[in-house]
């Protein structure tokens, strides 16, 4: 639809509207439903500690699985947004993967929750495929989503507000998945839990495919793109100096968080030493101490620019992150409950930090690169990113389940401790890649765009 013309009633007119912008978050919001509720949950739920549930499969295997649906979410994420941006559909160019591919993300989440009754093997093969088909209609959906942002705020105008938004309702999904997840599991069992956040999430999904149709559309003047070959895209790509440095940084800083994301539930049943019953209660902690630091990171970000922001936050997060491995060590003042809450606390500054800045950079980086080169790629960067970012998630999946292996129970917690000693090395080593970023640049932008 192009700019100017009547949105629909109880629709906000112009994609600068703030009521926009909340109602595009929703689309994180959902999205982050599923996948934090995947990372929260899927290992330990295959593979539970001793004495924890019924084992399905072994931690290695989980591992294994969860990788290659990572593969599969990194390679399929280049040709959807090279799909993506070169459409020219009546519904837009973003609109028809998500209202048509959300009810099967749907399907496939909820699918995860209800493995068949058989052979170690069998399952195995039932885990891989639902998360191969669930990462990638992950790309389906959320590659043109994420692609909305550059072409909803032109010219950097409210990027700051609409990546806030976006920002707030993630982490809005990361405490539906910490704080409901675990009352749905306690009071109805997995598979109940899996379709009602399934619901949920295509709910949120297609709410945005809803609001989207005042902004789907080529930015004003904006030539048709050329119908180049699939490789130029991705090298002129990665042809930018800042996005390279960037997305080599964020990478380094996924290989080991997500790793820390995912033994999240081990943490608090083994090194805290609490019942599964108080999983929300730790994990709802964390949600609200999380929010709470939103406001200040925007003065930060305000003061010190998108790019000092996010240096600051990993050198925050490279400090943080190992602590959690020396919960309930012998000779440590205070309980492991209370040293585990204590570390929530010393954790919300960067892990808000995480959600908040990196969408605003690169947003900038594929508005630049627009203006530059007069084509429209932005769904190709958020795509690279995700090849990138996805490669280094699957090759933390699969060392999860070989560090699990070493120790994952009371008594035996090695590999539990030793995760987030490697996530903080992963971070300090993304630190120092981000210090080469080409900050002053982005800075000026960002500066704009707020």
């Amino acid at each position: 639809m192009a700019a100017g013309a009547p949105a629909p009633p109880g629709v906000p007119r112009t994609a600068g509207d703030g009521r926009f912008f909340a109602l595009y978050g929703s689309g994180a919001l959902g999205a982050s439903v599923l996948l934090q509720t995947i990372l929260l949950w899927l290992v330990y739920f295959y593979a539970p500690p001793a004495g924890q549930g019924r084992s399905l499969l072994p931690p290695t295997l989980v591992g294994f699985a969860l990788a290659a649906g990572r593969v599969v979410n990194a390679v399929s994420n280049p040709p959807v947004a090279f799909w993506s941006d070169r459409s020219r559909a009546r519904w837009g160019r973003r609109r028809p993967f998500i209202i048509l591919g959300a009810p099967a993300l749907a399907l496939a989440f909820a699918l995860l929750w209800t493995p068949p009754r058989a052979s170690q093997e069998m399952v195995f093969v039932y885990a891989t495929a639902a998360l191969v088909c669930f990462f990638f209609l992950f790309s389906l959906v959320m590659n043109p989503y994420a692609a909305l942002l550059p072409e909803i705020t032109p010219g950097g105008r409210g990027r700051a507000a609409a990546a806030s938004w976006q920002a707030g309702a993630s982490l809005a999904g990361v405490g539906v998945a910490m704080i409901a997840s675990p009352w749905l599991i306690q009071r109805w069992g997995f598979g109940a839990m899996g379709a009602v956040l399934a619901a949920s999430g295509l709910a949120c999904l297609w709410t945005v495919g809803a609001v989207a149709r005042t902004a789907d559309h080529p930015p004003d003047g904006a030539p048709a793109p050329r119908r180049g070959a699939f490789l130029r895209e991705v090298g002129a790509v990665l042809r930018r100096r800042s996005f390279r440095v960037y997305v080599v940084a964020l990478a380094l800083l996924w290989l080991g968080t997500s790793m820390v994301n995912t033994t999240a539930v081990y943490v608090v049943t083994v090194l805290m030493g609490l019942p599964r019953e108080q999983v929300a209660l730790v994990l709802g902690t964390a949600f609200v101490c999380t929010l709470a630091v939103l406001p200040a990171l925007a003065r930060l970000s305000r003061t010190i620019g998108t790019a000092g922001a996010l240096t600051w936050t990993l050198a925050a997060a490279t400090i943080v992150v190992p602590l959690i491995g020396a919960i309930g060590l012998r000779g440590l003042p205070f309980t492991p409950a209370a040293q585990g809450y204590a570390v929530i606390v010393l954790a919300a500054a960067p892990l808000a930090g995480l959600l908040v800045f990196p969408n605003v950079l690169l947003a900038d980086i594929a508005e630049a690169d627009g203006v530059a080169s007069g084509e429209a790629r932005e769904a190709m960067f958020y795509a690279v990113q995700g090849l990138v970012l996805n490669g280094a998630t699957a090759l933390a999946s699969a060392f999860l389940g070989v560090l699990l292996s070493l120790g994952d129970s009371p008594g035996q917690t090695l590999g539990l401790r030793l995760i987030p000693v490697v996530a903080g090395a992963c971070t300090l080593a993304a630190l120092l890649v981000f210090l080469r970023y080409p900050r002053a640049a982005g800075d000026r932008r960002g500066a704009r765009s707020r």
